[in-house]
């Protein structure tokens, strides 16, 4: 995931990033935190997997937070 921030916000003019993780995948949500993500919304039971509906977790990286993390 951060390789993926550095990327597009080096190369390319891109405002924001967008992801998202399944409920319960706490290895995703681990990148996408480490890389600067955050949580910004849930679209509730949103995918049917192995017999249950779970929620698909939304996040998002700015330009701004970007640049912050990395001048730290």
């Amino acid at each position: 995931m951060q390789l993926r921030a550095d990327y597009a916000f080096t190369q390319t003019p891109l405002r924001k990033l967008k992801s998202g993780y399944l409920a319960g995948n706490e290895a995703s949500a681990r990148a996408q935190r480490a890389a600067g993500y955050k949580d910004v919304g849930r679209w509730t039971r949103d995918r049917f997997i192995d017999g249950e509906w779970r929620d698909h977790i939304l996040t998002e990286l700015l330009r701004e937070d970007w640049q912050q993390k990395r001048s730290v």
